[in-house]
């Protein structure tokens, strides 16, 4: 995310430099200028995210920042240790930024002075190098690497009749009935990203920039004035550009950077000055020891399925089965409970994590439920909402159907109102800021009374103009659909569309149910439906989407292992199937994630793939007028233009 790219100092349009990278779980900021705060807020980035801090040499434009981020970063009581890497001769300067005012410190932050090229540290995803640059002051560039993984070959796993439960077998033990590892996978290169600011030409740049999958390098001048740049130590356009071909052995994409980057991984003209200069091609370079991948495409914070995948700006897909209150991460939790004054029952972040040890769909409901305590204002379900579509552009998504449990927050005395308002706040400029449309689906909880859901419609009935339609959710078992049969008849009559959950710890007979009885267009989960023939044959008759979640059928216990999950017969049998993260801060991946997992695990194809994307946009509630059904048509092209090269 780009937070700002102005020099010397900010413009009407442009603030003081302020990048960040998020990087497998791992939030990394460059060269903070000044008002990183204020851009940090406007991009969507919590002081919870960060883990480093690395700046390249102690000019105000790159470092002026560092006093507001720092004291930011106690005032929100990050739990996690941070690292601040910085040139050892600028310690004076560090110093004074650091303790530049008054306040109370609640963080570990550790500071790591870089006096010499080299490894500064090495985490399981990535190892973090410097490089000396030259400026009139100390100034050093930063690499990332990501360690070599391999990459499942479906075709070759279909050849040899790897497939399921197998396919993990082989990937653990390495061998599996006389097929190896190596005959059915590749070498997957792990990814490079490189931060270049403010430098003559020299040794350094290039060692930073060899192989990178992403660059970030400056440019100040324009080559006729190339003395200049040699005088002030920095570099001209076309010398960025030739280190870019150099290093990556294809023309670059010389597109400049706005201020508070709309859209996650995505690079929009808004300037002359900087530059970010990246490969676009896949064509490995004569000397390259193995192919080059696509360009880095930063992932979100907490994705446990993204170690051992490409990192491609992902396929198209709208997500269709996602609760709003399931993105509540444990650091946003922590943060919004510091802000409203809620007291927590875990001493930090990884002790919360451990609690999502869930035995079954009761037990993760008793903790979902309870966290929701910190959900109070408008402020907070705004925050919340742009949290999660800040982290669904960085997975392709580019429309969401959201669903909100405005019950859960009723009885714990948050109107309806702040809720709706709230998560309204994000959802309204959604598509200018994350590129992502959305709609909001109301849902009942289907654990309380068909009465509790009579007046939480009406209690809706002011806002129905911000809401879609109606959803049916939480424990499933002995609360079938024919309860909520009178909820539903005054849901279709208001206009609103019609899902339900069924078929995920429920019976077969409860999506059937669903379907004569509540009238829903489409299912939520439905994964027991392969028990009963006749019904896969009305599912695949009618065309009846299913919005799947395997990682949480995993988490849930529904399924045992990913690698015994239906989804690849249930296409198979030609069921309209799309793919979903439900609940991703509980369940461990966010949309994008589950489709690499089921990928790896279930050795889906490419072309299946494909289809989960179109199914999701063709299940999408984009029906409503001629400018829906224009985006639809919009988004489907996308898909089909999708290359996975």
């Amino acid at each position: 995310m780009v937070l700002g790219t102005a020099s010397q100092v900010p413009t009407r349009h442009r603030n003081h430099n302020g990048y960040v990278l998020l990087w497998d779980g791992q939030g990394i900021m460059f060269d903070p200028g000044e008002g990183t705060q204020r851009q940090m807020l406007r991009a969507g980035v919590a002081a919870h995210d960060l883990h480093r801090i690395c700046v390249t040499h102690f000019h105000g434009d790159h470092s002026l920042g560092l006093a507001g981020v720092i004291q930011r970063l106690n005032l929100d009581r990050v739990p996690h240790p941070v690292t601040a890497h910085y040139p050892a001769s600028g310690q004076r300067f560090f110093d004074r930024l650091r303790y530049a005012t008054a306040y109370r410190e609640t963080v570990a932050l550790a500071e790591a002075p870089v006096a010499a090229d080299g490894p500064l540290a090495a985490t399981a995803s990535y190892t973090l190098d410097a490089r000396k640059l030259s400026h009139p002051v100390e100034s050093y560039g930063y690499r990332l690497t990501e360690p070599d993984g391999r990459r499942m070959l479906p075709e070759l796993l279909a050849e040899r009749g790897i497939r399921g439960p197998d396919v993990g077998r082989l990937q653990k033990e390495g061998a599996l009935g006389g097929v190896t590892l190596d005959e059915v996978s590749e070498v997957r290169r792990g990814q490079r990203f490189a931060f270049v600011m403010d430098t003559r030409l020299c040794d350094g740049v290039y060692a930073l920039a060899e192989g990178c999958d992403m660059l970030v390098i400056e440019s100040t001048f324009l080559d006729e004035d190339e003395q200049l740049a040699v005088d002030h130590g920095h570099l001209t356009a076309g010398q960025a550009a030739r280190v870019a071909v150099d290093a990556g052995g294809a023309a670059p994409r010389a597109d400049a950077l706005q201020p508070a980057l709309p859209r996650p991984g995505r690079l929009r003209t808004a300037g002359p000055r900087r530059r970010v200069r990246r490969r676009t091609d896949r064509r490995p370079r004569p000397d390259a020891r193995a192919p080059p991948q696509a360009n880095l495409s930063p992932p979100p914070p907490h994705t446990q399925h993204r170690t051992e995948r490409d990192r491609t700006m992902p396929i198209p897909k709208a997500e269709l089965h996602l609760h709003i209150e399931g993105t509540l991460e444990p650091e946003l939790a922590f943060a919004l409970a510091a802000r409203n004054d809620v007291e927590l029952p875990y001493a930090d972040t990884e002790e919360l994590r451990k609690a999502y040890l869930f035995e079954d769909l009761q037990s993760f409901l008793d903790l979902y439920y309870s966290l929701m305590a910190v959900l109070r204002t408008e402020a907070d379900f705004e925050e919340l909402a742009d949290a999660y579509l800040t982290r669904a552009a960085a997975q392709g998504v580019r429309h969401a159907e959201i669903f909100f449990d405005p019950q859960a927050h009723i009885a714990r005395g948050v109107p309806i109102a702040t809720v709706i308002e709230g998560l309204s706040r994000a959802l309204e400029r959604s598509e200018e800021r994350h590129g992502i449309s959305t709609r909001l689906i109301m849902c009942f909880l289907r654990d309380q009374s068909a009465e509790s859901a009579m007046e939480t419609l009406e209690a809706a009935r002011p806002h129905l103009h911000r809401i879609i339609g109606v959803g049916l959710d939480s424990a499933e078992v002995g609360h079938p659909p024919v309860k909520f049969k009178e909820v539903y008849e005054a849901a279709a009559a208001l206009g609103l569309r019609l899902v339900a959950h069924a078929g995920e710890e429920g019976p077969p007979s409860y999506i059937t149910d669903s379907l004569d009885l509540l009238r829903v267009e489409r299912v939520d989960h439905g994964l027991r439906c392969m028990e009963d023939p006749e019904l896969v044959e009305r599912l695949v008759r009618e065309r009846v989407p299913l919005t799947l979640c395997p990682l949480s059928n995993v988490r849930l216990r529904a399924i045992d292992v990913l690698e015994e999950h239906p989804l690849a017969r249930m296409l198979d049998a030609g069921l309209m199937c799309t793919v979903n993260s439900d609940d991703p801060a509980y369940f461990g991946g966010y949309v994008d994630d589950t489709f690499h997992a089921v990928r790896e695990a279930l050795g889906i194809g490419q072309e299946q793939l494909r289809t989960l994307a179109r199914n999701s946009f063709e299940a999408a509630f984009l029906d409503r007028d001629a400018a829906d059904e224009e985006l639809r048509a919009r988004y489907l092209a996308e898909v089909e233009a999708y290359s996975f090269d």
